[in-house]
Parts: structure tokens; sequence; C-alpha cells
């Protein structure tokens, strides 16, 4: 009833089975699993990782507007063209061309494939963390932008942008700005990382200012966040003149005039070109700011060239006749108000001074030491009135080598005299009298001469009543044989017998 089966058709029958179901369990794995890495593209990933440029995880970058080639081109994989809708745009070291549509892309992240969360879940997340401006005293501006990584993967291949006064305000596209500049990254920025970029010398108008920094213009990057890329700062750019009075001074003469010497400067950081004033006033009846109306002396000088930021300007004028008494001095730049100034309450300063009333004045002229041949010494003084007035009862004094010295009142020396003129001294006059023949020990000594010790006659000036002079007297001198008395004193005075 049964054929028996041949064994060769019944192995061949089977194998083929297998292989056929084979084929069916290929075919459904590859169409639930339609892209499978490549050899090549494994290859190709391994060698984009070993030409990325990874900075260290506690590296920030600093980046200067002027100088930053290195930086824009320290990658193979820089992308220098970004398509944009608007106007073409200028980078700082370079132009993007926005026919370009090479668009940045994000690099590979060294740390993904050690990540335990799935890449999807690990993006960066760029922001503005700082966004300052400093005003120069040149009339320009420097500004810093620092953008920082906050998120849990690295980014590269971003526009940063600047935007002074920009209308519309971003996150829509300016038409309009004062100031416009930005900066490409095109190396790894890491999680946790800052990267700084500063412009110098912006010149921007004086007033107030809004400034938007503004971080992956173009949201090149894939990011946790997307809407905290944009940091706005406000700034007030004064650039102005700042005129004040430095420096002044009043010089009393003996005559009863003064001389009077100012110095305006420029503080400001704008050059004062309109032309202005400067005024003095002494003793003005309505003390400045006040206009005043009454006064004892007044002058004015005009500045009519530009005085640019910390430059200075010198005025004087000498012999003015003056009163005795107490006087006030009002020194007062920019008078009327013609310069535009950024600080207009400063330019103002004030003094007093005295002029002394009709007094004499007695000053030492002479105080001389001549050294005779039997080195004894003589000593002449003279005093002279140099007031405007005559005086009488004057006392004169002289100490050789005083302890302490004058003006303190000695209290031991090697010799001391006075004398005393009790007739008028008129105004230029002078008296003078000597005392002779001090017998002092060989070397060096000193004397003070001293008009008025006693400070018994009130003076236009008490500075000047005292004079010194130094001589040395040598230690041994022949005596004329005809004055035995002398020779045998100054024998017995150097213990030579």
């Amino acid at each position: 009833m049964f054929r028996r089966l041949n064994p060769i058709v019944f192995i061949s029958s089977f194998s083929i089975s297998i292989f056929i179901l084979g084929a069916i369990g290929l075919g459904i794995y590859l169409f639930l699993n339609p892209q499978l890495p490549s050899e090549s593209d494994s290859k190709d990933t391994d060698a984009a990782d070993e030409n990325s440029e990874v900075l260290g995880e506690d590296t920030d970058i600093d980046i200067d507007a002027n100088n930053q080639d290195s930086a824009n081109n320290s990658d193979s994989t820089e992308i220098d063209k970004f398509k944009e809708t608007e106007e073409q745009e200028n980078i700082t070291t370079g132009n993007i061309n926005p026919e370009d549509d090479n668009t940045p892309h994000q690099a590979p992240d060294d740390n993904d494939q050690a990540a335990p969360l799935p890449q999807a879940s690990k993006k960066p997340d760029l922001m503005i963390s700082s966004c300052k401006a400093v005003v120069r005293s040149d009339d320009k501006v420097n500004f810093t932008l620092t953008v920082k990584n906050k998120g849990t993967a690295s980014a590269r291949d971003f526009i940063t942008y600047l935007y002074i006064d920009p209308s519309p305000a971003p996150p829509t596209s300016p038409s309009t700005y004062t100031y416009k500049n930005n900066h490409g990254l095109f190396i790894n920025l890491l999680p946790g990382q800052s990267y700084t970029w500063t412009v110098s010398g912006i010149s921007i108008p004086s007033g107030k200012h809004k400034a938007y920094c503004w971080a992956d213009r173009y949201n090149s990057v894939d990011e946790l966040k997307e809407t905290n890329n944009i940091t706005i700062s406000n700034f007030e750019a004064i650039i102005k003149p700042d005129l004040i009075i430095e420096s002044f001074n009043v010089n009393v003469n003996n005559d009863k005039t003064v001389d009077v010497t100012l110095v305006a400067k420029n503080i400001g950081n704008a050059s004062a070109t309109k032309g202005f004033y400067i005024y003095y006033y002494i003793d003005p009846t309505n003390a400045p700011p006040q206009n005043p109306y009454n006064y004892t002396y007044y002058d004015s000088v005009g500045i009519f060239t530009d005085l640019g930021p910390g430059a200075s300007f010198t005025y004087s004028k000498n012999g003015i006749p003056i009163s005795s008494g107490n006087h006030s001095i009002y020194f007062w730049a920019d008078r009327k108000n013609q310069v535009d100034e950024s600080n207009e309450n400063n330019n103002i300063e004030n003094s007093t001074f005295l002029v002394p009333s009709e007094l004499p004045d007695l000053t030492v002229t002479t105080c001389y030491p001549k050294i005779n041949d039997d080195a004894t010494v003589d000593i002449t003084l003279r005093i002279t009135n140099i007031g405007v007035v005559k005086t009488r009862n004057i006392y004169t004094d002289f100490y050789i080598d005083p302890q302490p010295v004058p003006p303190s009142n000695p209290t031991s020396y090697s010799e001391h005299y006075d004398n005393g003129l009790f007739t008028d001294l008129l105004p230029g006059s002078y008296y003078s009298w000597t005392k002779y023949n001090f017998v002092l020990s060989p070397g060096e000594h000193t004397v003070y001469c001293w008009v008025d010790k006693p400070k018994t006659i009130q003076e236009s000036n008490e500075n000047n009543n005292i004079k010194s002079t130094t001589f040395t007297v040598p230690s041994s001198k022949a005596y004329p044989a005809y004055d035995l008395e002398k020779s045998v004193f100054f024998a017995i005075s150097q213990n030579l017998i």
C-alpha cells in the first residue's frame, strides 16, 4: 500500500523548506529595521570625531573682535556661509553668503555614546550670560558678550549678534539699527562652558540706548530651550565735554596787589568746540552761580579753539590792585553755559586770601662772619624794612652754634649778642651793626641772625626774620708781633701755653 520514499529526495525537499523559511524571516527583519549602520558609515563617524576640536571642560573661550581669525578657522568643518532671507550679513572676521544652502549643523558629541540617556534628551542650551557696554573717554563704546551653554550636549556652528537700537526688536529680524555686528563660533562649546566676544571702539551718538545680544541668531543649533537666546541691556552714552577749574593760585604782593593764575580742564570724553568764557570775581556780592552784580574786581578770558578730552588751558593776570583785609575769589568755567556738558555743576571753585594792612616788614639781609688774620671772627648783621610803613624799637640778635636752632629759643650757644634800634626805620631803609673779635675753636660754626625775636612789631610777613651762615675757623693763625696781649690771650684759649 505504501511506496517507499527516496532518501535523497527527502533531504533535498527539507533543505529547500528551511531556506524558504529563512528568507521569509530575513525579509521581515529588514522590513522592521530599514536603516542599519554600514561599515563605511561607522568609519566616517569615527573620522569626524577624531577631526573635531573639543575644548576642556574648565576652559572658557575669549574672542576679541579685532583678532578672531584663529578661532573662526580652527576647525576643518567650519561653516562659512549661512542662508538668510534678509540682506547679506557681515561676520566680524568674514562674510556670510546668504545664497549658500549649507546650513550649520551640530557637531557629534564625544560623550553621546557613553550617555545612558536616549540621544533625543541630550541637547545644548545657549544663553547670553553677559551683555555689557563700557563708554570710553575717547567717545567710543566697548561691548562684551558672553555666551554660555547650559545644556547637556555640545554646541557649535552658530552666530551671535549684537544690535544697538534695532527696529523692529528681536526676535523679529531688525531692518534698522544704530549699530550691528556678529561673530560665528565653529568649535565645540561644551556643556557648562562659556565664550566671550568683545567689540571695541564702537562710535555711537550720545544718549540712552538699548542693546540686544542674540545667541544662535539663525536657530542653527537644536536646543533644549529656544526662548532664552536674547538678552537686553540698557545703557547711556554720555559723550560730552566737562569743564572744570582744575587749579588756581592767588599771590599777594608787598605793594598791595595780587597775581591770579587759573587752570581750566576738560575732563569729559568729547571736545569743547563752540568756544566759552572763564570768569573770576573778587568779593562778589552775589556768589556764583548767581550772577554777580557788584564786586571788587573781575576779569574774563575766552577760549575759542577746541579743548579736547584731557586738555587744559592756563590764564594769568598780575598786579591786580586790592585793599587790605580778607577777600574772597570765585573762578567760573563756561560762565555763559555755551558748552553742553555732561556735568553742569562742577564749573565753580572759590577761595579766600588776606592782603595785610599797611605794615612794616623786617628781614635780615646780611648775616656775615669775617675770619680775621688772628683767627678771631667779626659778625655783621644788617636788617631792612621791606614793608610799606616805618617802624622803630627793633631788637636784633645773633647766636653762634645755638641749640635748639631758631626760631626755637636757644638754651645753649658758643656766643650770643643783641642790639636795638630805637629810631624810625623807614620803608626801604636798612640798619646794620658789627660785633668784633669773637674767639672760637677751630672747626665749623653756624651763626643765626634774628630780627624782632620777641615779636613786638606787627609785620606783614613774620616768616622772613631769620638768616643763617655756616663758616670754618682755621686751626691756627699767627698774631702780629705788636699785639702781645691778643696773642697771649689766643694762645691761652687754644691751650698752646
